[in-house]
């Protein structure tokens, strides 16, 4: 028979749990440090991170902000409704890897 082409599909992410890396020697890519983070700080399970939460988090770390995180967060809440989706919060960590790194790690 003729195998048909593969039909492209969106990528949705959901998390039922947080991946592990295949190899587990390997360190964790960006990706997985992303979807880790985001999984850690989506407390209510609901695919979606309260900036609220997002910043008494990195207070509880024992982070300071020299200057608003409002306006990082703000440029990746198009919406404006105070909640990150994981597309949203994944332009926050391309746009601030370390505070990736510093969730992630602090996380552990």
């Amino acid at each position: 028979g003729i195998i048909p082409d593969p039909v492209e599909t969106p990528f949705f992410w959901a998390p039922a749990c947080v991946p592990r890396s295949r190899d587990a020697g390997a360190p964790p890519t960006f990706t997985e440090k992303l979807m880790n983070v985001f999984y850690n700080l989506d407390i209510n399970k609901q695919t979606i991170v309260d900036v609220d939460t997002l910043l008494m988090t990195l207070r509880s770390f024992g982070v300071t902000f020299v200057t608003n995180p409002m306006d990082t967060l703000r440029a990746a809440d198009n919406s404006i409704d105070r909640t990150l989706n994981f597309v949203q919060w994944s332009l926050v960590g391309e746009t601030n890897p370390a505070l990736v790194d510093l969730l992630f790690f602090s996380f552990r």
